[in-house]
């Protein structure tokens, strides 16, 4: 497996339009972009500073995945209203313990994954 913890590619930023059937385009989520290392163990979450932020997304350590191993590229959000809230995923990323174990009821965050970087399937 990849180890932890990993360098993401970052977006670049272009002064004109850009469409080109060469390539696909994501969705912007205002959110974290966060590197997810699962095995059938353990789940790692790291932001793309390299901050380890498992503990303040407890939710988000049990994905339902059908891999022995995997490493997944992807924004971390919360949904208020169908939108993401960037305000709401700061709150949690930044919050201590007591807050975020009151907010994974009240604002639970969700993983959205652009990249798999790694995978081993299960056996």
């Amino acid at each position: 497996m990849i180890s932890f913890p990993i360098k993401p590619m970052l977006l670049q930023s272009r002064h004109d339009p850009f469409n080109s059937d060469d390539y696909i385009f994501e969705w912007k989520v205002d959110g974290i972009r966060c590197i997810m290392f699962f095995d059938s163990s353990k789940v790692r979450l790291q932001s793309k500073t390299g901050k380890d932020c498992s503990k303040q997304l407890p939710e988000l350590l049990v994905p339902q995945l059908k891999a022995q191993e995997c490493v997944l590229d992807g924004e971390i959000t919360i949904l208020t209203g169908g939108k993401p809230d960037f305000e709401g995923v700061m709150e949690r990323y930044l919050g201590g313990n007591r807050k975020i174990t009151s907010l994974v009821l009240a604002k639970p965050a969700v993983y959205i994954v652009w990249d798999i970087l790694w995978l081993m399937a299960a056996r």
